[in-house]
């Protein structure tokens, strides 16, 4: 995908009807959105959409905003399809505690240590995370996708561990663990490689999770993924 650099990139696809269609990936127009989320309410049912923005610390205050003015939805939909570059667990954190009254396992890390020379231990630990501010206790539903990555899916993992929300979607980017980065003694650029594997609490590995509602959409009339969260929130009241 990443091409030549003297040379267009062309994607040729072949439709169900054999006929075939091209592309310039690089003449595409790339949606772009400068709000670090969108409010939707569609049938009294909240929609919170992430634009891929978990690694900005003033999502929490938007959030926040957001999830005030839907305490008295019946159902909160959170769309975190569009979450391709991650974030941190500060972020991911602040968002969880608005939907628990006490503090919560989310997450398991693992990784190893040794020092001079010693032999390799492994150290593991169960993340917690805290109530903070109004509680909203309706259903909650998350939407995933193969564009949902790193904290993206930890957030996932995260809402299932609280037992706060049902999974939606299909199989994530499936990154491997804790990112962290490293710089070369003598350029001025780095590189990044997993430090830590991440778990759900249940002691699944983090890339290896498949949502518990899984959709696999077969159309771009419709989205069957919404479509199905919207469904498991209504036969919640039922």
């Amino acid at each position: 995908m990443a091409g030549r650099y003297n040379q267009p990139r062309i994607l040729t696809l072949k439709l169900e009807s054999k006929e075939t269609v091209e592309f310039d990936l690089d003449k595409l127009k790339i949606k772009q959105s400068s709000e670090l989320l969108t409010l939707t309410v569609e049938n009294e049912i909240g929609i919170i959409t992430i634009n891929n923005s978990l690694g900005n610390n003033g999502l929490i205050n938007e959030f926040d905003k957001a999830l005030d003015k839907l305490m008295n939805t019946k159902g909160l939909i959170i769309d975190l399809r569009n979450t391709v570059d991650g974030g941190n667990s500060y972020v991911a954190r602040g968002i969880m505690g608005r939907f628990i009254n006490e503090p919560k396992p989310y997450q398991k890390h693992l990784t190893i240590e040794q020092y001079d020379g010693n032999p390799i231990l492994e150290r593991s630990w169960i993340e917690y995370v805290n109530p903070r501010k109004e509680q909203y206790k309706k259903p909650v539903v998350i939407l995933v996708g193969r564009w949902t990555g790193s904290m993206g899916e930890g957030l996932v993992i995260g809402f299932e561990g609280i037992e706060r929300a049902e999974i939606v979607g299909s199989e994530m980017e499936r990154l491997a663990g804790e990112m962290n980065g490293f710089s070369f003694k003598n350029q001025n650029f780095g590189y990044r490689l997993s430090t830590a594997k991440l778990f759900h609490v249940n002691g699944t590995p983090r890339e290896k999770y498949v949502p518990t509602n899984y959709v696999k959409q077969t159309t771009i009339q419709k989205d069957e993924t919404l479509e199905k969260g919207i469904e498991i929130i209504n036969k919640s009241e039922e």
